[in-house]
């Protein structure tokens, strides 16, 4: 996943479901994320790792995670021998929790794990009824419907995921505010030098709320669609503005299917340090503000169609 490097939109419901994650890990109970596609729950619960005091996995799911390889991301974690079955390798990672439960392990588009013979939700179950270790599933409502039984793809299913589902701590998105949207827009304005035409904002806005569309990862592609044609400067500007505020982009590998960690701000030893990118500065004052119009926004979204 690739997070962008424009100002990040907090919301509401954003900071709900967040506050909902810390308190429910604390409590040592399994919870489920869901949301529709592009409403920030993978931002979301990266956030909940990089501010999680103990040590925080993610796992991001697809179609081709086996049962073997979600054993082996968590033996990793743990450090342990990734020897034996899979029955065997799933007892030792139980016992080295049981002896050391201070994980938290996060699995982003769980619903992968649902499909199948559904049996990976149910190891996870397992692991955590014996060890009280926090995990997280995250992803939409089809995650919700093949854990709770409501799609059944199979007439004499006799798994018992219903009732996982009705064990699990419940965190869901809500729809984001129109002011939060407009807010943000604002914001756009006052650091990149640009002004939206009223009508953008609306159909911005819509297209925020949209969540058959991609809701919030549709609209921040469209913004940076928008900011290339019209404010090719925007990428500095935004370097500029993550130095000022200390952001950090979270940091972990999409394509290895192996474990990684959330860096939790540690510093580099002196030697290892990388060198920081040197910006050359840009004063948004001494820019003329662009208005973006109508016509900029059709020719942002035409272009991301043929994307």
């Amino acid at each position: 996943m690739r997070e962008s490097i424009l100002p990040r939109m907090h919301t509401n419901t954003q900071d709900i479901v967040l506050g909902g994650i810390i308190k429910h890990v604390q409590d040592k109970k399994m919870v489920i994320v869901l949301g529709e596609p592009g409403e920030g729950k993978t931002i979301t619960v990266l956030d909940f790792c990089a501010q999680n005091p103990f040590p925080s996995y993610y796992y991001r799911c697809s179609p081709n995670t086996t049962m073997n390889s979600l054993l082996i991301f968590i033996a990793n974690a743990i450090g342990i021998r990734v020897v034996g079955s899979n029955d065997e390798l799933q007892n030792r990672i139980q016992k080295k929790l049981q002896q050391n439960p201070d994980y938290c392990f996060v699995f982003d588009e769980a619903e992968y794990l649902a499909y199948g013979n559904g049996t990976k939700i149910d190891v996870l179950r397992q692991i955590f009824d014996e060890t009280d270790v926090p995990i997280i599933l995250c992803g939409t409502y089809v995650l919700k419907d093949l854990i709770s039984g409501e799609r059944k793809k199979k007439a004499d299913k006799t798994h018992n995921r219903p009732q996982v589902f009705r064990r699990l701590r419940k965190e869901e998105f809500e729809l984001i505010e129109e002011q939060e949207i407009l807010d943000y827009l604002t914001l756009l304005e006052e650091n990149y030098a640009v002004l939206f035409d009223k009508r953008v904002k609306q159909d911005l806005v819509a297209l925020c709320r949209d969540r058959q569309s991609g809701g919030l990862g549709n609209f921040i592609e469209i913004i940076e669609l928008i900011f290339s044609f019209v404010r090719p400067e925007w990428i500095t500007i935004s370097k500029q503005l993550n130095n000022k505020n200390k952001r950090t982009l979270h940091d972990h590998d999409e394509a290895a299917q192996t474990f990684t960690a959330i860096k939790q701000d540690k510093e580099l030893p002196t030697q290892q340090q990388k060198p920081k990118d040197k910006l050359n500065p840009i004063d948004i004052t001494q820019l003329k503000p662009i208005y973006i119009d109508m016509t900029i926004l059709k020719d942002a979204l035409r272009h991301k169609m043929t994307m």
